[in-house]
């Protein structure tokens, strides 16, 4: 049996004509009808070049949670929606909303790139399941992000539900080209919300990983583990204070570890926290560590990884679809048994976890409560690497 095993999941970048059915608005209030003010809404953007609606109906939904919060300056403007994501597809069309989310909290990108407002941190994503909690959702003005389909079933876009109109039983849509009404039966059953955008309590991110997930890693059959880490180094005295991840699945449990070195060989040394815990929706998630993690300036360290469903996912670079990578070069190791350890790219070239780790500057709390940062970290018990 060989000691790797993998298996690629393709992302769907199908690019169809939407085939819904439009009408136009009803006139006068009905029940079963509700539309979210336009104050909490981005206005919808004209064909202004490469964008895909995937990265339109993420901002969007950003845009909308914060907006509902009392922001007066526009979180994005139409040069913000024209962004190259890096996606080669049609020409830029790719990744999912799981995937999205793991893009805007690279502390780089359209969410530190925009008109106004500048400091957020997106934490993770809230999925609204069925139809009455989609609905319920829209109620209370917020926006979801939902991939629509034509008539015979197929991917036609991605956009935002700003509404919905049971007299015609059909969702009210924004996307790029527009507002649409598009019938219940042509949306997914469930929404997702960025309800996570915070002011950025974090400044510095340590990561391989351009896109998010890619594809994913699993364990052979016949091995009964899998463990994944990602080694890191800082370039200046830091204090580590949260990691992001994906679970693949639903209700994943996960155990946690940080290391503050490794061995040559990639083993991990010197432990200095475990977390477990159980994540309940798929997608890319940020975990405040239970205790900030002091970090030397020139000081190795390792973020260790297990999942109890074995999946892992993995960024990468993908002909025809995403080519750039960010250099992690045998930075990514995992291991079946603890003994040895494997690097990832010496399988798939250029090859990382998407597993971040969040830093704040030393000293840390200073800055946080200068600028009204969360206290949370004030409370923290503190771990001096030696």
């Amino acid at each position: 049996m060989s000691k790797h095993s993998f298996k690629l999941r393709a992302v769907a970048v199908c690019i169809l004509v939407l085939a819904g059915v439009v009408l136009p608005q009803p006139a006068g209030a009905a029940v079963g009808l509700y539309d979210i003010p336009e104050q909490y809404l981005a206005s919808p953007v004209d064909d202004t070049g490469a964008f895909s609606g995937w990265a339109y109906a993420s901002y969007l939904s950003v845009m909308n949670y914060r907006l509902k919060q009392g922001w007066t300056t526009p979180l994005l403007n139409v040069d913000d929606l024209v962004f190259n994501h890096g996606f080669e597809y049609g020409p830029n069309d790719g990744g999912q909303w799981y995937m999205s989310t793991a893009y805007m909290s690279r502390l780089s990108g359209p969410l530190t790139a925009i008109t106004g407002q500048r400091d957020l941190f997106l934490t993770g994503s809230i999925v609204y399941e069925g139809q009455a909690a989609m609905k319920a959702a829209v109620e209370s003005d917020t926006a979801l992000y939902v991939d629509v389909y034509d008539q015979y079933g197929h991917y036609a876009d991605t956009a935002t539900i700003v509404g919905y109109d049971d007299s015609i039983t059909s969702w009210k849509i924004r996307s790029q080209a527009g507002d649409s009404y598009v019938p219940y039966a042509q949306c997914d059953t469930y929404g997702v919300s960025f309800e996570t955008a915070e002011n950025n309590i974090v400044t510095g991110a340590y990561q391989y990983d351009y896109f998010g997930q890619v594809t994913y890693m699993q364990r052979p059959a016949g091995i009964d583990t899998l463990h994944v880490a990602n080694k890191f180094h800082t370039s200046a005295e830091e204090e580590l204070a949260a990691v992001g991840f994906y679970t693949i699945g639903e209700n994943v449990g996960y155990e946690l570890r940080i290391y503050g070195s490794h061995l040559l060989g990639g083993a991990p040394q010197n432990h200095l926290l475990t977390m477990t815990g159980t994540i309940a929706n798929e997608g890319f998630h940020v975990v405040d560590l239970e205790q900030i993690i002091n970090l030397a300036s020139g000081q190795d360290f390792m973020i260790w990884l297990k999942l109890d469903n074995y999946l892992y996912a993995v960024d990468m670079p993908d002909e025809d679809y995403c080519g750039s990578v960010w250099d992690g070069e045998g930075m990514s190791i995992y291991t079946y048994t603890g003994d040895p350890w494997y690097v990832l790219s010496d399988y798939y070239d250029s090859a990382n976890w998407s597993i971040k780790a969040y830093t704040i500057p030393e000293p840390g709390t200073l800055a946080l409560v200068a600028a009204g940062g969360a206290a949370l970290l004030l409370r923290r018990k503190r771990i001096r690497l030696r």
